[in-house]
């Protein structure tokens, strides 16, 4: 069996690189889980008891955007089709998936507001 997923690299907002092993703490962190154009997406969060946090999915168009943070205002705009996840110091997971995606890229945003321990995992095809 053939399994896509890919781990997603979180980054702060200020352009710090979270490492794998790495906590998050209280601060705003965005991780890239899509690219090329692939119409089927899915983001898979993994976290532990103790972090608190909501998850934005938003998606942009524009090649040059950093992952971490717009440079210009609408590079990045909020996925309204898909629920913001808010989780409150409770351990578990959440999938997001996306049928007829048509975004060149995509991206998770996520408000710490609790630190603690949160993976992420992308699938596209």
């Amino acid at each position: 069996m053939k399994y896509q997923g890919n781990r997603i690299q979180f980054w702060k907002s200020n352009g710090d690189q979270l490492g794998a092993d790495d906590n998050m703490a209280v601060a705003t962190y965005y991780g890239e889980f899509v690219s090329d154009n692939q119409p089927n997406v899915s983001c898979h969060l993994i976290y532990d008891g103790t972090v608190a946090f909501t998850a934005t999915f938003e998606s942009s168009n524009d090649r040059d955007a950093t992952t971490y943070a717009a440079a210009t205002a609408g590079s990045w705009v909020d996925e309204s089709s898909i629920a913001d996840v808010v989780i409150a110091a409770a351990a578990g997971g959440n999938m997001m998936q996306h049928v007829g995606w048509s975004a060149a890229r995509g991206r998770v945003k996520v408000v710490v507001t609790t630190g603690g321990r949160l993976v992420g995992w992308d699938s596209r095809r």
